[in-house]
């Protein structure tokens, strides 16, 4: 691979990237001993330019084509296991940083296109066109005093197939939102509660036909799920230690997860998590 980047205080940076990728894939059926296959040999790229407009806002836009690997068919799939062409995706994004009283706020829009994956008429699970994310996503990350401390973000975007019988592809949400909190008291030296709030908007679970581009689609509504924890700082003799307690899927929220299209499986219900972390 081959790399530049260039920066002058106050004006901006350049970032260019050029590598030549050689990818393998091999899948065999350990009862039948057959064999499949899938190479790739692509030339992948990147290049952003990011302006300062000012000393705490920022303005950049950049492209990249990467490659990615698309696992094996389904176990619903008449060639179930069978190793997958790999996908080659294509970026485009452009945004504003803003960096403000200790926090930064990111707001961005972006285009993603690559091979899409579904089943077709005689249920193989084979390429069918392709798939774009078209959106918009938010981040704000910082802390507010010396005890609160947040990270949220979100998703809105308009996922979509291309060709084929069109339509939502499977499993993608089309909302996405995440807030992390954490407050540091002074309780037993430190002791910090957390919480997490995710929502994952409406997913589709099946695919559209060529043969039928207008039927419904079978849609997955959207939920929203709480996580609450303690986190601890303690000793273990001489050994500094993080003790942590989460519940979560805190009001047990029931949902399904979207693993393949016309695949899917009831998601997490609620649970405990103890966890002890230490450094020696």
């Amino acid at each position: 691979m081959l790399g530049y980047t260039g920066r002058i205080d106050g004006v901006g940076v350049l970032n260019l990237g050029l590598q030549k990728a050689r990818y393998r894939a091999t899948n065999r059926d350990g009862a039948t001993g057959l064999e499949t296959r899938s190479n790739d040999d692509p030339w992948l790229y990147n290049a952003t330019l990011g302006l300062d407009v000012t000393p705490s806002l920022s303005a950049y836009l950049g492209t990249e084509k990467g490659l990615e690997d698309s696992g094996v068919a389904p176990e619903s799939a008449i060639n179930r296991n069978e190793q997958l062409p790999s996908t080659r995706s294509i970026q485009y994004e452009a945004g504003l940083r803003w960096k403000v009283n200790g926090a930064q706020v990111v707001l961005s829009a972006f285009q993603i296109t690559k091979p899409y994956f579904a089943f077709d008429a005689s249920q193989a699970f084979v390429r069918q066109g392709e798939v774009r994310h078209r959106g918009v996503e938010a981040s704000l990350a910082g802390h507010f005093g010396e005890r609160l401390h947040v990270i949220a973000g979100a998703v809105l975007m308009q996922p979509r197939v291309l060709g084929a019988g069109g339509g939502r592809p499977a499993g993608t949400p089309s909302i996405f939102t995440r807030l992390d909190a954490t407050y540091r008291t002074d309780l037993l030296g430190g002791l910090t509660p957390t919480m997490a709030l995710v929502y994952t908007g409406s997913r589709a679970v099946t695919t559209r036909q060529v043969s039928n581009p207008l039927a419904e689609q079978l849609i997955v509504p959207g939920n929203a799920v709480v996580d609450l924890g303690l986190r601890q700082q303690i000793r273990i003799g001489s050994i500094p230690a993080s003790l942590r307690v989460v519940v979560y899927n805190v009001f047990d929220s029931r949902t399904w997860k979207v693993v393949a299209p016309g695949t899917m499986y009831p998601d997490e219900r609620r649970r405990l998590s103890f966890t002890v972390a230490a450094d020696f």
